[in-house]
């Protein structure tokens, strides 16, 4: 089942945005937090099962622990552990505000970004086991590989310096840092994805002129060292995460300019497989159903304003394989090439 979710502010004719993906329980209650500032669960059936004011943002997605707890970052700085009921386990301040989503680890161990450059490692009580100075803001989620190691990239130019991605032991030692380019102009804004043979996939964030970054390798592959194993030339920033198939292969959309954007399919050598055009920014990480189809979603801008589009492509031939038909619940008209999906309004009273 998938899930659209919008969220309505209490006027009734404002949108909220939501950018991020929801989580969901195991009892099917679907987690997921709003711009107009509430965290929400919902029913299975879409209705309202309880919300929480944390400053919450629809850009930040939250992780489930193995016990239940949903553990979530928000915008005044605080990381929030939230019981299944709604209530507030435990918060924990930081330095800056949270864009990402928290990692948990095999121990309990919660491990968060935040935008004063470091990277905190807390104990499932709230209590701070270690923090990390990476030297810059962290907009984007650490990812956990099999071994234990935390891998996190930040921002560059925040500080006058290159955007970097950290891997570090549990313990808050720095295994490695490997270096984006000798430019100030990239960041890393979502989470590294690893392959099956320790590989790690970084998508990269160009800040400055299109014109300075037509040639610059926005999907870096990394050894397990910590040293360069291939880079990909896309056509424009990568946002949003990679995801890597059974079969090795490596997919991930892109923004081209500000309104387009291109998906690609890259095999484990780093050549391409295939490309699609997408007509629209390719901001958010893929997924991938059982048959093998690929769905992510896009955001068309134009003078009326930004729609919100869920796409299918088939594989292997990266055509568009699309089905069903979509009603714009503000314009009552249906969307073109999109899959059907399930739209939950969410309205405050």
């Amino acid at each position: 089942m998938f899930i659209a979710l919008i969220c309505v502010q209490n006027s009734g004719n404002t949108l909220a945005k939501v950018e991020s993906s929801p989580a969901l329980g195991a009892d099917g209650t679907v987690y997921i937090g709003c711009d107009d500032g509430y965290f929400y669960a919902l029913h299975e059936d879409g209705n309202l099962k309880w919300r929480v004011q944390i400053n919450s943002s629809g850009s930040i997605s939250p992780t489930i622990g193995p016990d239940g707890t949903i553990y979530i970052g928000s915008g005044n700085k605080n990381i929030y552990a939230i019981n299944t009921d709604g209530t507030i386990k435990w918060q924990y301040t930081t330095g800056g505000i949270i864009r990402g989503s928290p990692a948990i680890a095999t121990d309990g161990s919660i491990y968060i970004g935040s935008y004063d450059g470091h990277i905190y490692a807390l104990s499932e009580d709230g209590t701070l086991r270690w923090k990390y100075p990476t030297g810059s803001a962290i907009i984007s989620s650490p990812t956990i590989g099999n071994d234990g190691l935390i891998y996190i990239g930040n921002n560059g130019g925040f500080s006058n310096t290159a955007g970097h991605l950290f891997a570090l032991y549990p313990d808050g030692r720095v295994k490695w840092q490997y270096r984006l380019q000798s430019t100030f102009c990239d960041s890393i804004l979502s989470a590294p994805a690893i392959g099956h043979d320790g590989t790690v996939y970084v998508g990269i964030n160009y800040r400055c002129s299109n014109d300075a970054s037509a040639d610059y390798p926005f999907l870096h592959a990394i050894w397990p060292d910590g040293s360069m194993k291939w880079s990909f030339h896309t056509s424009g920033s990568i946002t949003s995460s990679p995801i890597i198939g059974s079969d090795g292969t490596i997919y991930v959309g892109c923004m081209r300019g500000y309104y387009l954007g291109d998906f690609y399919a890259i095999y484990p050598d780093g050549t391409l497989k295939w490309q699609a055009s997408t007509g629209q920014n390719d901001k958010s990480s893929p997924a991938i159903g059982r048959d093998g189809t690929i769905y992510f979603g896009t955001n068309y801008v134009s003078q009326g304003g930004s729609k919100y589009y869920l796409r299918a492509i088939g594989v292997p031939e990266g055509k568009g394989v699309l089905s069903g038909r979509v009603t714009d619940e503000l314009t009552r008209e249906p969307i073109p090439n999109a899959i059907a999906v399930r739209l939950t309004f969410i309205k405050n009273t």
